[in-house]
């Protein structure tokens, strides 16, 4: 029997099309370097039990730490309140710092309503690992809540009118108090992948990693939110985005979401990032968002699915952004098939 082979033109198609696709969402690179000795994590012995939420063990004091498996929440059901219970509690929280984690390559998943981890120390750093976060967001750094230096909190895309509403007074006192309330927060995340509002159960505005803290920092990682207003989502200065690929699916997206998104931002770098905006009915204006940001560096990033790079949503006297970009560029479907 004679074996035909492939004609060189559809194989170039092949190829052409997969070159084209890792243009889009990029692909792994090198592990970021493990500590040399690190002190084995893995699932609190309480939640063994299966009448217990899942956990792992919780971060009390400062120092390295290595995932020693994957970690999935499991539902929990009361038939007596009506089906299955929710759980608003954090899968692992991290409660003293500075401390190294190296998830070696395992991955946290939950379907629950909040983010599964909750960094409460500075100086946290998190990386080679996956967390997928179904309902809720993927990190979430000190407070849980995402509120808005606009006065607006609903149209911001982070709290609906209900959820606005019951916040309120967490709302106003941080509005009213702006910058001048934001502490450092020093995380780093480094080739990680984050997963976050894949699930139809309730979200809080999704966001894959986030929080009010200034000096946070994320390199080589690729962070996806299917259905929410931000992938990134900081308020502070100092902050550094490099070297990542950043997705926002938004079937429902308000004008103000973005694939970043951050306020009182100064001297904050987004470079060499692919930064996509997959929406096809309602889309953000911009792939960046910005309220009272100076001196905002947006260098060397690949932006697809959106027209505009960056949006100002300044809106009070007291508040001002300022950009520095450069090298910023926009590449068609062809482009990206011939790797460009």
């Amino acid at each position: 029997m004679q074996i035909k082979t492939m004609n060189a033109w559809p194989m170039q198609c092949v190829l052409a099309t997969y070159a084209a696709v890792l243009g889009v969402y990029g692909t792994p690179g090198s592990l970021h370097a493990a500590p040399t000795h690190c002190e084995p994590v893995s699932r609190a012995r309480e939640s063994l039990d299966d009448r217990v939420w899942t956990r792992v063990a919780t971060l009390t004091k400062a120092g390295s730490y290595c995932l020693t498996e994957d970690i999935k929440s499991k539902d929990m059901f009361d038939f007596s309140s009506g089906g299955r219970v929710t759980n608003k509690s954090p899968m692992w929280e991290v409660e003293a710092g500075p401390v190294q984690i190296d998830l070696q390559q395992h991955e946290l998943s939950s379907n629950e309503p909040v983010a599964p981890v909750w960094v409460r120390a500075p100086d946290t750093s998190i990386a080679n690992g996956m967390i997928r976060a179904g309902g809720g967001g993927g990190i979430w750094l000190y407070e849980a809540w995402f509120t808005s230096l606009r006065s607006d909190h609903s149209s911001d895309g982070v709290l609906n009118k209900v959820l606005a509403y019951a916040y309120q007074q967490d709302v106003e006192p941080f509005t009213g108090q702006g910058r001048t309330s934001i502490q450092r927060g020093g995380l780093r995340l480094d080739y990680m992948q984050i997963n976050a509002g894949t699930s139809t159960r309730q979200r809080f505005g999704a966001v894959g990693v986030g929080g009010r803290r200034s000096g946070n920092s994320i390199t080589n990682s690729r962070i996806t939110v299917s259905n929410g207003h931000a992938a990134i989502y900081f308020f502070g200065a100092g902050q550094r985005i490099e070297g990542n690929t950043i997705v926002l699916k938004c079937p429902d997206a308000t004008p103000s979401a973005a694939p970043i998104k951050l306020h009182a931002a100064d001297n904050s770098v987004i470079r060499n990032n692919t930064i996509v905006v997959d929406c096809w009915s309602a889309k953000p204006e911009a792939a960046i968002s910005l309220v009272d940001s100076r001196n905002v560096v947006i260098e060397n990033n690949r932006i697809i699915g959106v027209k505009q790079l960056y949006k100002v949503w300044d809106e009070r006297p007291d508040q001002y952004s300022s950009v520095i970009e450069r090298d910023n560029r926009f590449p068609t479907l062809w482009d990206r098939i011939l790797g460009r």
